[in-house]
């Protein structure tokens, strides 16, 4: 490719993939639904979570974007992650959650929950 084409490719503007919008799936993690199947359906704890899982369904981008240095290792050895996300219920609660595209459908999968903020904190490895 001569070097006018190869610098029109390069600057073409392609068009931006919109992630703010809902996903076509949110799951969880068998971790997940291990403690979330687990909560009584009345509690606080369960209807934050859900509230939080609402959000999710109509913006898989509603959290805040993990830079990759915080990633614990644990998420990268267990589950290959490509990107990860919290999602901060209340104060202290966190969902921690990653994006999948899985043959051109996105996916929320909930990796984990934490109802303290030291529980995440210990995970994170900032205490």
């Amino acid at each position: 490719m001569n070097a006018v084409l190869w610098l029109i490719a390069e600057t073409w503007s392609r068009p931006k993939l919109d992630l703010s919008r809902p996903p076509d799936q949110v799951k969880g993690s068998e971790e997940f639904y291990r403690i979330y199947r687990n909560l009584k359906p009345s509690s606080t704890e369960k209807r934050m979570i859900d509230s939080a899982l609402d959000k999710l369904k109509q913006n898989m981008m509603a959290g805040d974007k993990i830079q990759r240095p915080q990633w614990p290792p644990y998420y990268v050895r267990r589950y290959r992650i490509s990107n990860l996300w919290k999602f901060n219920m209340s104060k202290a609660a966190r969902l921690i959650y990653t994006l999948l595209s899985e043959n051109g459908r996105w996916v929320v999968v909930v990796l984990e929950m934490f109802l303290t903020h030291k529980e995440y904190e210990k995970r994170f490895g900032y205490c």
